[in-house]
């Protein structure tokens, strides 16, 4: 606020915020379908994925159990564990599909959300400093009807309060919408890589550790010590990777909320900026600016 606007009678304050507001207000239909584009981008629906990679852990954690001999009982125990293998050589091929198809869909609609992002971002950023200077505008208004009342401005100050909370909500929203997607924006690529540089290739050396031992005629210690480190270390990046598809999951039914929560009150401003003609004195409009 700068020091003219400090010794401003409280009626031209008022004209001064009512103007500054419904100048905000104009651009929140705009903001609304911003935050539109940036759900509907962002919006890479991981629930299929995450799926595939809850059976794949599923199948690794069985595992642990199978890679045994018991000497009476070998063939029985080779069995169990070819069929663990096969369970999890087949859960491993989904998850991948399911990944590679994932990634590509998602791939496309991260192309498409860092564009709509920075539009929103830009146009947000305006709006954050115009409820914070309104804010303190207000502030000063109070202050100065208490040291110098005016009735008519007195009886429309709750509808300046009441246009700046809602103000306030849509900024609120909007602060939401904008770290919700941009947490997506960064959780998509660690996911990738999680999926590309970890799990693919750590089960893709589990399963192939399984044939060889299957294959032979004994099992050495350490040839099951070696399928035990390498289900290990599978479990730790599918359960890394579950994680991330989980926060994404998470982020996603968030920003559902978030955006409709904008929309809604962004509709609402401008039926309550259809007053402003009467939410002032005339006297107080031609002193604005």
């Amino acid at each position: 606020m700068t020091h003219s606007q400090r010794h401003r009678s409280p009626a031209k304050l008022a004209a001064w915020l009512q103007k500054v507001m419904a100048r905000a207000i104009a651009h929140l239909p705009a903001l609304s379908s911003m935050g539109g584009q940036v759900h509907q981008h962002a919006s890479w629906h991981a629930a299929g994925l995450e799926s595939h990679l809850h059976t794949l852990h599923e199948s690794l954690t069985a595992l642990e159990w199978g890679a045994r001999w018991p000497g009476p009982e070998e063939a029985e125990a080779r069995g169990h564990l070819g069929s663990r293998a096969e369970q999890l050589r087949a859960s491993a091929e989904r998850a991948v599909s399911g990944a590679d198809t994932f990634l590509q869909r998602s791939e496309v609609a991260a192309g498409r959300l860092g564009p709509a992002l920075l539009e929103f971002v830009q146009a947000f950023r305006v709006l954050e400093k115009v409820v914070e200077r309104c804010g303190e505008w207000m502030l000063e208004l109070e202050e100065g009807l208490a040291r110098s009342f005016d009735a008519e401005v007195s009886e429309r100050l709750s509808e300046l309060r009441s246009r700046l909370a809602l103000l306030q909500a849509v900024d609120r929203s909007a602060r939401n919408v904008h770290a919700l997607a941009d947490s997506l924006a960064v959780t998509r690529p660690k996911l990738a890589e999680a999926v590309q540089r970890k799990v693919k290739p750590s089960c893709a050396s589990l399963c192939s550790r399984l044939v060889l031992l299957l294959q032979g005629p004994l099992a050495p210690d350490s040839a099951v010590h070696g399928v035990t480190g390498a289900r290990s270390e599978a479990q730790i990046w599918v359960t890394q990777a579950l994680s991330l598809a989980l926060r994404m999951q998470a982020s996603q039914d968030r920003l559902v909320r978030e955006a409709g929560a904008l929309r809604h009150r962004c509709s609402l401003l401008p039926r309550a900026g259809q007053d402003g003609d009467r939410l002032l004195p005339r006297k107080g409009l031609a002193t604005a600016g």
